[in-house]
C-alpha cells in the first residue's frame, strides 16, 4: 500500500531523481518544479505508473494533480440527483 505521507521529495529520494528524470524522459526542470508544488502532472501519472511496475513499487497517486473541472462536475451532478 501506498503511504500517503509521501512526498514528491520523498518518493524521488526513494527512487533516485536522476534515475526518474532519465527513465521517465524529464528535464531537471520540470521535476523540479514538481519539486517545488510537492505535485507531479496528471499527465504523468500513467508513465510513473508503468515505471514503478517495472521497478516493484507501487505509484504514489496521491502525488499526481487531479483534473479538478471532473471532480467539480460530478459533485454537480450528485447534488442534481440529491435534490
Amino acid at each position: 500500500m501506498t503511504d500517503t505521507r509521501d512526498t514528491v521529495a520523498s518518493f524521488l529520494d526513494r527512487v533516485g531523481r536522476s534515475n526518474f528524470e532519465r527513465n521517465l524522459g524529464h528535464s531537471t526542470q520540470v521535476v523540479s518544479r514538481a519539486l517545488a508544488k510537492n505535485q507531479f502532472p496528471a499527465h504523468w501519472f500513467f508513465s510513473c505508473r508503468d515505471w514503478c511496475a517495472e521497478i516493484g513499487i507501487e505509484v504514489p497517486e496521491h502525488l499526481f494533480r487531479q483534473n479538478v473541472g471532473a471532480a467539480d462536475a460530478s459533485k454537480q451532478n450528485a447534488d442534481r440527483s440529491a435534490a
